[in-house]
């Protein structure tokens, strides 16, 4: 083994754990307590409550052909902080293919709202007749909010699972379309680490008057931390590293005064 400096040796000592990969230990697991949909989730944009109903694991969207009806769905009550995965499945019930729009789309997106942030992973159709999965990055500016389509992957599937996974500042987007196997990669994009105040499961017919209905199934949410007010890691105010380090830069240094007084001894 390479020796090490006193100081870097307490240093690794203490730090070494806390630089490890993030343990996502809060979970939230809809497949395990379906209620969580009722509990932990609420409309919005939702005229009609019939168009988005529980049935059993799922949350069934069913969509009007109607003019221009707005993105809907629900979104959650708790926040999420650290690295974070959130995986859904989807079922396509019917999607026609649009007649104006940008094309529907159904699926999850996260809501960074303090750092003007959000990140959507659909299941979509496109007017010029592309079938995939889409993702879709915006952010606020000073003209409103801006979006941007980032990546689309060409599928046909009707049924999969959509995942996005958070590692530090920057989202990794996966998509499969059988229980068990890999899933691809979609993309990896730039994010933010501040707290996801909100997880949306939304519908959208994407300015088509074409109907839509969807099932989205098997929601699971996992966090290094979980909660319905502050995370732990904001009540710091982002001293607790400061604060960390310091203690064990003070540590080394009484132990190498320590250590120099019994070698003069």
């Amino acid at each position: 083994m390479t020796a090490r400096h006193p100081i870097a040796w307490i240093a690794w000592l203490v730090l070494g754990p806390v630089a490890a990969a993030a343990e996502l230990k809060a979970v939230l697991d809809a497949a395990a307590n379906p209620n969580l949909y009722d509990t932990h989730f609420t409309r919005y944009n939702t005229p009609q409550p019939k168009w988005i109903q529980r049935e059993g694991n799922a949350v069934r969207i069913r969509l009007p052909a109607v003019k221009d009806l707005p993105q809907l769905g629900l979104y959650t009550y708790f926040a999420m902080a650290g690295d974070f995965e959130v995986s859904v499945g989807y079922q396509i019930v019917s999607l026609p293919p649009p007649r104006s729009g940008f094309g529907p789309e159904f699926g999850v997106a996260v809501d960074a709202e303090t750092a003007g942030l959000k990140l959507a992973l659909t299941r979509a159709i496109k007017p010029e007749g592309g079938s995939g999965i889409k993702v879709t990055r915006s952010r606020m500016t000073g003209g409103g909010e801006v979006h941007n389509e980032v990546a689309f992957l060409a599928t046909k599937a009707q049924r999969g699972t959509l995942i996005l996974r958070r590692e530090k500042a920057e989202i990794l987007c996966l998509a499969s379309e059988k229980e068990g196997e890999d899933p691809a990669e979609v993309g990896r994009f730039p994010f933010t680490d501040t707290t996801v105040r909100k997880i949306r499961l939304l519908a959208d017919p994407g300015g088509s008057p074409t109907g839509m209905d969807a099932r989205l199934f098997d929601f699971k949410a996992r966090a290094e931390e979980i909660t319905g007010g502050t995370p732990e890691r904001e009540l710091a105010g982002g001293w607790g590293w400061w604060i960390t380090i310091g203690a064990v830069l003070a540590f080394a240094l009484a132990f190498l005064g320590y250590r120099r007084r019994r070698a003069q001894a």
